[in-house]
């Protein structure tokens, strides 16, 4: 019976997970029903079903950066072109047939050529600060590149490149003598990996009666290090299932 209400209580909240969008989720709940119920086709169903939405998500987004990419590389050719024309052609044309009067006939003496380089440019006229957009175009549009790449959240041990994990260091855990939990208890959980291989939560799906075990699996298993994997050549975290028996 209590497997039961467990394994009702994985499909209710995993049905409504997936009916809000929440596939991450709903699919965490759906994996719980299979270590509860063996080879439960419904859950495996919605599991590959969820995977498959995940998939058309990585690759609408990827297909939006390069989009992006692409249209900021258009913006960055196109704009250092025209705005330099527009805004110091006119400024130097327009004074320049006007200087040759006021030298002549205001100033003759020792200083001519500064009283000729007073009266070319108006006095609003920004020659030796001109307004460059090159400069602050790239840095925009690489920021823009960079927040339009997808980030996966996380996938299945299975669906790693290679389709199976590489433990490189596992820890053993230690019991207190004083311990008196009967001298045999398996805990199995949920492991999220993290992209440096590290691992970053634990979720007991199996519990042992003595609870002081589950603390324990915990803090053993976050000890645990696995080669850091990717998913279609991309970093990624994944998920897994460790056990850890007690004797």
């Amino acid at each position: 019976e209590m497997l039961n209400s467990i394994g009702n209580f994985y499909r209710t909240e995993a049905e409504r997970d997936f009916n809000r969008g929440r596939y991450e989720r709903a699919k965490n709940y759906y994996e719980n029903i299979q270590v509860v119920y063996p080879g439960d086709e419904s859950a495996g169903e919605q599991i590959a079903k969820i995977d498959d939405l995940i998939n058309e998500e990585i690759n609408r987004r990827r297909q939006i950066a390069r989009q992006n990419a692409a249209s900021q590389q258009v913006a960055r050719s196109e704009q250092p072109a025209t705005n330099p024309v527009s805004k110091t052609a006119p400024q130097q044309n327009l004074p320049a047939e006007k200087p040759a009067e006021n030298p002549a006939s205001n100033d003759t003496g020792s200083q001519p050529l500064a009283s000729l380089n007073n009266t070319i440019l108006p006095p609003n006229t920004p020659v030796s600060t001109p307004v460059d957009p090159v400069e602050t175009k790239p840095a925009n549009a690489d920021s823009a590149s960079l927040n339009a790449v997808p980030e996966i959240i996380s996938v299945d041990e299975s669906q790693i490149d290679g389709g199976k994990k590489v433990l490189l260091r596992k820890a053993e855990p230690v019991v207190p003598r004083s311990w008196n939990y009967g001298g045999f208890s398996r805990v199995r959980a949920i492991c999220t990996v993290g992209t440096d291989g590290q691992v970053e939560n634990v979720e007991i799906l199996t519990p042992a009666k003595y609870r002081r075990l589950n603390d324990l699996t915990t803090e053993t298993l976050l000890k645990y290090q696995y080669k850091p994997a990717t998913f279609n050549g991309l970093p990624t975290r994944f998920k897994t299932v460790e056990e850890i028996v007690y004797k």
